[in-house]
């Protein structure tokens, strides 16, 4: 009867040593992830192209920007509820691709199907704080408060001129760069 007792024992801190590896598992992939995104808000520009910024309540989010219109790109993300994982699809017109995300990034896509995605370091406040400045509620005329309704890609470089300079990629100024001012045409 001991020897019963003994091996009951042995299987049940076994379930357990594996239900506390498991959980433990899970937590650390959690904790690994650094960006989600609860919802997408996609601003038009003026003469093409647009803005994408994927908020999240407790994390960093992404961006997406393009040259492209939104009827030639799609922008779709699902967070998954166990490991808190963000999918992302980017339907390119010539493809489709899918990426899981852990951190908070910045994608370019210049067109012709291609896309750069650029690792970011900057928190919750700053996704947000951006959408606050550029998004202007599908107008495209300037207000006091939007006063570059329809041009987001100079809204977004003049809040990270102000609020993280050190913090800008190189390859996301550059893109901007290329692009002339909708409105003006000047670069």
């Amino acid at each position: 009867m001991a020897g019963r007792s003994k091996a009951g024992w042995a299987v049940r801190l076994s379930i357990l040593a594996v239900v506390v590896a498991a959980v433990a598992y899970v937590l650390a992939q959690r904790a690994a992830v650094r960006a989600g995104v609860d919802s997408l808000t996609f601003i038009d520009r003026v003469r093409g192209g647009f803005l994408c910024i994927g908020t999240c309540a407790d994390k960093p989010g992404i961006m997406v920007l393009s040259r492209e219109s939104r009827e030639e790109v799609d922008v779709r993300a699902a967070t998954e509820s166990l490991f808190g994982r963000t999918t992302l699809t980017l339907d390119l017109g010539t493809h489709t691709e899918q990426h899981e995300l852990d951190e908070p990034c910045v994608i370019l896509l210049p067109g012709d199907g291609q896309r750069q995605i650029i690792a970011v370091d900057w928190d919750a406040t700053t996704f947000t704080d951006v959408l606050a400045k550029t998004d202007c509620g599908g107008r495209h005329r300037s207000t006091e408060e939007h006063p570059n309704c329809g041009r987001p890609f100079l809204d977004l470089m003049e809040y990270l001129r102000a609020n993280c300079p050190d913090r800008i990629p190189t390859e996301l100024e550059s893109f901007v760069r290329s692009m002339p001012d909708p409105l003006t045409g000047a670069p």
